[in-house]
């Protein structure tokens, strides 16, 4: 087991922010270490640029703690924020606005090309910037962020409304970002970019069991509980967010059975004593039977289950196997989830 203490970049504990009567953030925390993507997902409204902009002092928080850099203050983070629109200059080429921007903070002009290498833009950086594709502007305020070299790099939802091109130059410069050392937030709800590029995840959304934390007597009064706010609902690698929040693992998968009109649970039950079982959950009103069993066995379980049906005279439509999703896993935490909507991918396996 890896005990090697990991060095934090920014934590947040129990932070809450209003916006008159209606609480956005509920008592927010979170972790990132150092080397971390971390991918921070949310519907729509649920909070996530509001997290940015206090991270980034935009904003001032309304109660609890954003700590930047290490224990004891040995190191202190620098922090970059590219915001969901940044505002460009359309009349400049790319390297003329780098150029100003460099200027204004007092850069040394050979971290110029340095960024424009990094986010692979030094080929279009003598175009005009009126004339740049939306994944071309999102590259190149990445670069402008990146003039100052921040540890800590803020990115709010930064492949938002980019085409299938577009989001793969920015996704690719995300990653040359990260090999290069800097320690990278970026929010999103496209669930596949956090999948593709994270190595941590954090879901934000409102939830129904929540207490807002104690504030001094200055924030009295200014929350209502009634309206909700958002909290961390499951934070971790992909994996161990699966693992805690629908009992996958790496070497276990699911194998569901959906059975005939009329079934019962008691005709079930000698399929749930079968060897290998690990772990089964019957829903009449659906007439689906899942089971857990250790994944390197699932093929050869599928064909003594098949058999088993057919000696028991059990009428079913079908096997399926199931993964796990991040995909399902959100939806399902958000409350975003229909009653068509199941917490994984299956594939479907018909047998005559």
């Amino acid at each position: 087991m890896d005990t090697e203490k990991k060095e934090k970049y920014l934590e947040l504990k129990n932070v809450v922010k209003s916006y008159g009567a209606r609480a956005a953030l509920a008592g927010l925390s979170m972790t990132v270490n150092k080397g971390d993507v971390y991918a921070f997902l949310g519907k729509n409204g649920s909070g996530k640029t509001t997290t940015m902009d206090i991270i980034a002092n935009v904003i001032p928080k309304d109660g609890g703690r954003v700590i930047l850099g290490t224990a004891g203050g040995s190191h202190m983070v620098r922090v970059g924020y590219l915001s969901e629109t940044p505002a460009l200059l359309p009349f400049m080429t790319g390297r003329q606005y780098l150029g100003y921007i460099a200027d204004i903070g007092g850069i040394r002009k050979s971290r110029i090309s340095e960024v424009l290498e990094i986010t692979d833009m030094r080929r279009d950086s003598t175009k005009r910037i009126r004339g740049y594709s939306r994944g071309m502007y999102q590259r190149l305020g990445i670069a402008a962020v990146m003039l100052s070299s921040p540890d800590l790099l803020l990115l709010d939802e930064p492949t938002s409304a980019l085409d299938p091109q577009g989001r793969a130059e920015v996704l690719t410069a995300i990653r040359s970002l990260a090999e290069s050392g800097v320690c990278i937030v970026l929010s999103t709800h496209i669930l596949s970019d956090a999948e593709n590029i994270s190595t941590r995840v954090g879901i934000l959304g409102r939830s129904n069991n929540f207490s807002l934390p104690p504030v001094t007597e200055e924030f009295a009064g200014v929350f209502q509980p009634a309206y909700g706010g958002s909290v961390m609902l499951a934070e971790g690698t992909t994996a161990e967010i699966l693992r805690d929040h629908a009992g996958f693992t790496e070497d276990t998968t699911r194998v569901t059975v959906t059975f005939g009109d009329g079934i019962m649970r008691e005709q079930v039950q000698p399929i749930t004593a079968m060897s290998g079982v690990s772990q089964s959950d019957f829903e009449l009103r659906e007439r689906k039977l899942t089971l857990t069993v250790a994944k390197g066995l699932a093929d050869s379980f599928k064909r003594e289950l098949a058999g088993a049906l057919s000696e028991l005279n059990l009428p079913f439509s079908g096997i399926e196997t199931e993964r796990p999703t991040l995909e399902s896993v959100y939806m399902k935490l958000t409350g975003a989830a229909d009653k068509t909507h199941s917490l994984t991918e299956v594939e479907p396996q018909h047998i005559n």
